[in-house]
Formats: structure tokens, C-alpha cells, sequence
């Protein structure tokens, strides 16, 4: 499988360049980012919607280091956790720091680093899980929160201590589920296309299987080819299979990519495309019919809001993750480009209520079968 990253470096947005040692047990210098703008997020836990407080929060101390597989503005994965952190870091008055471009074959020395460094490591991939785990145990009094979305913690098989919370959004096939009906619903040639980014059990279970299955919800008449790109971002490959995809009759593409070469390809082919992880319709609201958008800013208040307010540990007792969820919409469709109809708007919405009410249960399953 191929990993997130392949070096280290830091990014500082201070006007301030932060010298960098790079190796396993190597120190480097890392200077926090000034707090952003103060914004308002609503904190939830367990399903109870708590008011934001009127009055903005008092500076703390608090430093946060991001450990990142990429830059926190290009692509499209690193940019979702950065929009979190720049909303979150803003409202408690915390100063934070982009550590970028981590390799999985220095992330241990890396996240030991950030912990001997920040007062909180933010880690935004669960690639990191292991060296996080390690360095979590050796420093009980630094908080960690983790990315995740294989599964439920409590299935993993992984003991997470005390200091450390995961933000979960494994159930993130609903919204691809939501995705698929809707492609299912728009196609006109019932050809329907998926490009994966990393192939195996996870991708099939929270992308390539929701995502056919919710096409044959809508449209049982429809067909999907899917191509794996063994990659997060091959601009040229992806632009190769639209042609591919082109040739072969399919009008509508799900591209789980970090990058947008397949949709700006799509757009000069006449074909729609379904991207992921931020909303970038805006953009391309000729092209993209929709994002599903993963959006870790109320998970992470929650998990902010509990270190600044002396609560942390009773969180923690509650559980070990915070889910991202599509009754809060941290899982979300939120625009859709100028070809969806009113009709097709409508029927993702009360589709997705049916979906958090019980009444369509989403299959998961691991195995992909053509």
C-alpha cells in the first residue's frame, strides 16, 4: 500500500521561517502560528448540541502541532483537516503549526518531536496510527487527536491511552452511498465510472462498494466500471481513465483522489464527476455534480473544548472516538453543481434522512465483486 508522504518539512504562516533538521532523532525548530480569526462552532457530544459561549474565548497558552502527510493547501485531504484547525485554533485563541510532508518512514521521530514541542499533535492520517500510539504512551501529559475511519475503535484491536482521542469518520460510506443514488438517478447512459486512489478492504467498504450500491438504489438498470490508481494523486493516469471511461459510454465518474485532474479532464469530455473531502463546487459547478465533503471541525472543537475547559478526561471516559456523522452534516453534500435538478436535490436529502432515521440501512462490505 502505497503511504501518505515521503519527507518532512515545516510550514510556518507567520511571516517567519522556522530553520528544519530532518532525521530520525534530529531536533528542529518549530515555531507555533498566530491564532486565527475567531469563528463559531457548535460543540457537540453524544448527540447534545450545546451553544456556542457569547463572548470570544480568553488567548490561551495552548500550542498545537499538525502532523501532515501534505501541505495544508494544496490538494484536497490535508486542505479538509487544515479548514478544521485554522476554524478550531481561531475560536480558543491557540497557536498552531503545519508540520508537512511527513514520511512514513521518519513519522515516529517526527510525532516525538511535535510532542516534546506542542501542548497538542493533531496527526491527519490514521497512516500514522502506529508511531502516534508509540509516541502517545511516552508522553501522558501531552494530548493527541487522531484521524480514523477504518471502523469502530473499539473493533481495531488497539489500546488508545488515556491522552489520546480519534476523530472517526468511518462512516463516511452513507455519504458515498447518498452520492451513488444520485449518480444513479443523473446518468444517462447508465454507465457509471469509480476511480480509487488505494485499493484493498477499506476503500471497498467506505468508497467503491457504497457508492455502486447506491447507484443500484436509485438505478438497477446501471453499471460500474471501476479502475484503481494504486496512488493519491496521478494527474496523468486519471486523465487516461476519463479518456478510457469516455470511449466506453460512462457520463459520470466517482474520483477519490487528492487532486483534480480527472474532473478538469471530464469537463472536456462532457462527463460529471463526484470528488471528496472539501467543497470545491464553486470552482467547477459546470463539472462537479457534488463533493461529499468530510469536515473535522465539530469533532475537533469537541476534542479542543475538553483540553481548554479541564474536561478531557471525562470525554475520554465516554469514548474513545468522535464521530463524524451526517445528522450533523460533518458528512455532507452541501453544494450541488448547476446540472442537478431540484428533484435530484431532494431526493439526496430525504434519502439521506432515511438514512440517519433507520429506514435504508447502508451495507458494508469489505470485498469488492464485479
Amino acid at each position: 500500500m502505497e503511504k501518505k508522504g515521503i519527507s518532512t518539512s515545516v510550514a510556518v504562516v507567520i511571516g517567519l521561517v522556522v530553520g528544519l533538521v530532518i532525521g530520525a532523532g534530529a531536533l528542529y525548530a518549530m515555531a507555533p502560528q498566530a491564532p486565527a480569526q475567531t469563528v463559531t462552532v457548535t460543540t457537540t457530544v453524544t448527540g447534545t448540541t450545546t451553544a456556542p459561549p457569547t463572548t470570544t474565548p480568553t488567548p490561551s497558552k495552548l500550542t498545537m502541532g499538525v502532523v501532515m502527510w501534505w501541505h495544508h493547501d494544496e490538494g484536497t485531504w490535508s486542505p479538509s483537516h487544515a479548514k478544521a484547525v485554522e476554524a478550531v485554533a481561531g475560536k480558543y485563541g491557540i497557536a498552531y503549526t503545519w508540520i508537512e510532508e511527513t514520511g512514513i518512514q521518519n513519522v515516529e521521530s517526527v510525532i516525538e518531536q511535535a510532542a516534546s514541542t506542542y501542548d497538542i499533535v493533531y496527526i491527519e492520517t490514521d497512516e500514522f496510527m502506529e508511531a502516534a500510539l508509540n509516541v502517545a504512551n511516552r508522553h501522558p501529559d501531552v494530548y493527541f487527536i487522531q484521524e480514523w475511519e477504518a471502523g469502530p475503535i473499539a473493533d481495531s484491536g488497539l489500546t488508545v491511552p488515556n491522552n489520546m482521542i480519534c476523530i472517526n469518520a468511518a462512516n463516511v460510506y452513507q455519504l458515498h452511498f447518498i452520492a451513488g443514488a444520485v449518480a444513479g438517478k443523473m446518468t444517462e447512459t447508465n454507465k457509471l465510472g469509480l476511480i480509487i486512489a488505494i485499493p484493498g478492504p477499506r476503500a471497498n467498504r467506505t468508497v467503491a462498494n457504497p457508492w455502486r450500491d447506491g447507484a443500484l438504489y436509485s438505478n438497477p438498470n446501471v453499471t460500474v466500471t471501476r479502475v484503481d490508481m494504486n496512488s493519491y494523486s496521478d494527474p496523468a493516469k486519471a486523465r487516461d481513465t476519463i479518456a478510457s471511461f469516455s470511449e466506453a459510454g460512462i457520463d459520470i465518474v466517482f474520483v477519490n483522489q487528492d487532486d483534480f485532474a480527472a474532473t478538469l479532464e471530464a469537463a472536456v469530455r462532457g462527463m460529471y464527476t463526484f470528488q471528496e473531502y472539501i467543497d470545491m463546487v464553486q470552482y467547477y459547478p459546470d463539472t462537479l455534480i457534488g463533493n461529499c465533503v468530510w469536515d473535522w471541525t465539530r469533532p475537533l472543537d469537541v476534542a479542543v473544548n475538553a483540553i481548554v475547559n479541564g474536561t478531557w478526561q471525562s470525554l475520554r471516559a465516554q469514548s474513545a472516538e468522535i464521530y463524524l456523522t451526517l445528522e450533523h452534516r460533518d458528512l455532507d453534500i452541501p453544494t450541488w453543481g448547476n446540472m442537478v435538478p431540484d428533484d435530484v436535490k431532494s431526493f439526496a436529502e430525504q434519502l439521506r434522512q432515511d438514512i440517519i432515521d433507520g429506514k435504508v440501512v447502508v451495507p458494508e462490505k469489505t470485498e469488492w465483486v464485479d
